[in-house]
């Protein structure tokens, strides 16, 4: 006999229209750990992995090691609306095929050609032109760049 198990609860989709600012700074506001480590977890915010983390990330001039409970709601506004139009993006170009990844096709994605800071440690800022760093946050490798993220 299989043993009865819940699904583990997810949190919202960004891309979900009714899924607001507001209750992104919310869901924020109560958390003592970093940008990046929530964004990763899936029962505070569903669909975001580690890509779509950095990249959104950068575009809302946001560190990902910055505390997420700290963030004004101007800032959370600017990551609401980066978390959109980076998945709203990737969904357009079937994904990001870094490694192995394909789509239900059986095609390659081609987000990778666009993205910002995600694999490119020590490559120039398209936005400065300093080198993006790297640092491992949640476990898992985290490029920014020190000078466009505050």
């Amino acid at each position: 006999m299989l043993a009865s198990r819940k699904l583990p609860r997810l949190g919202p989709e960004p891309i979900d229209p009714g899924f607001a600012a507001e209750e992104l700074y919310r869901r924020l506001r109560k958390r003592k750990t970093s940008l990046k480590a929530v964004l990763l977890d899936q029962g505070a915010i569903a669909g975001v992995g580690n890509i779509y983390a950095d990249e959104s990330l950068h575009r809302a001039k946001l560190r990902p090691d910055r505390l997420a409970g700290g963030l004004s709601r101007k800032s959370v506004q600017r990551l609401h609306e980066s978390l959109r139009d980076s998945l709203q993006t990737a969904i357009s170009n079937r994904g990001s095929s870094v490694d192995t990844y394909r789509d239900a096709w059986g095609e390659m994605g081609g987000q990778q050609e666009n993205l910002l800071v995600y694999g490119r440690a020590g490559e120039p800022c398209f936005t400065c032109g300093r080198p993006l760093t790297m640092i491992r946050l949640a476990g898992r490798s985290t490029v920014f760049c020190r000078r466009c993220q505050k």
